[in-house]
């Protein structure tokens, strides 16, 4: 992954694809010594860039659901971004988007859906971008 903006500290991706009917919950990890801004003025920040979330119905449809961007840990606020996904029976739906610059100040960033799908249905999320620090403000 290249990044897109001036000295990005450290490339993070987070992803999950658990079992069916299982909801999918995707959280970067804190910021650590590799990843914190090497100046004490510097304020920790991270930018998503990419984005896909998938749904697999099973047998049954599968009624929109959203999918969110948090700026922060799952079932927080403020969300960033967000859409629905869903998908007929026996068929899947996808969103993957590229070439964004989502600024998270809180450190973390998590994409997830905000329910389970149904008991067959299988969600899946996945998320890129990259650490990066600067002064209080930008």
């Amino acid at each position: 992954m290249v990044a897109t903006t001036k000295n990005p500290l450290c490339d993070f991706r987070a992803v999950s694809s658990p079992a069916a009917g299982v909801k999918a919950t995707a959280t970067t990890t804190a910021p650590t010594a590799q990843t914190q801004p090497p100046n004490n003025n510097q304020v920790p920040y991270l930018v998503v860039q990419d984005i896909t979330a998938s749904v697999a119905s099973g047998t049954n449809n599968q009624a929109p659901i959203i999918v969110n961007l948090i700026d922060g840990t799952s079932g927080g606020t403020p969300i960033l971004w967000s859409a629905f996904v869903g998908a007929g029976t026996s068929a899947s739906q996808s969103i993957a988007l590229s070439y964004l610059n989502i600024k998270c100040n809180s450190g973390f960033a998590t994409l997830e859906f905000n329910a389970a799908g149904g008991t067959l249905a299988s969600q899946s999320v996945a998320m890129g971008g990259y650490y990066g620090g600067g002064y209080a403000g930008q």
